[in-house]
This record gives structure tokens, sequence and C-alpha cells, in this order.
């Protein structure tokens, strides 16, 4: 792991023990599940495909309805995030200057 990281993990382990709660482990997983969503879309680029999968029965850790994935996921698609992304990934649309 690289030095920065691994500090920056730390501080915030150390913040967790110090605060002695027990950390939202459904708001984690729920955070996994959203990146999930996010990346099977930049694979596949098909909002029609995306939007038919999060209709499919979840059997994961969360219970996210198709509401709250598909809200994620437009607000995902339309942030300059995922522009940046997409231009990294040679994915974005190539337009001719004027």
């Amino acid at each position: 792991m690289r030095e920065p990281l691994g500090e920056a993990l730390k501080s915030v382990f150390k913040k967790i023990l110090a605060e002695r709660k027990r950390p939202d482990v459904n708001a984690f997983f729920e955070g996994i599940e959203y990146t999930a969503i996010r990346a099977a879309h930049m694979m596949g680029g098909d909002i029609d495909v995306s939007a038919q999968l999060l209709r499919a029965k979840d059997p994961g850790h969360t219970q996210l309805q198709y509401r709250a994935k598909m809200k994620e996921l437009l607000q995902f698609i339309v942030s300059e995030p995922y522009f940046e992304l997409r231009t990294r990934l040679g994915l974005a649309l190539k337009t001719q200057a004027s």
C-alpha cells in the first residue's frame, strides 16, 4: 500500500476507535453498491440496459429500491467526474473544434 494512503487510513481508523461507536456498516454496503452500479454503467454505457438491470432482484446486502439506485446513477452520469472518467478511459465523444 502506498504510504500516503496507509497514513490516511490509519487516521480514519484511529478516529473510529476514539469515538467508540460502531461504524455504519449499512452505509458502507450502500456505497459499495452505488460504486458497482457506476462501474457497470461505465462498462456498458447504455442507460436503458442499466435501468433494466437495476430493476432485477438484487441478492446483495442492501435493500436499496430501484428509484434510489436510478437516482444515484442519473446524478452520476450528468456529473463532471463522469465526463472526466470517460475522457480518461477514451470513451468520450470526439468533437471538432469550430
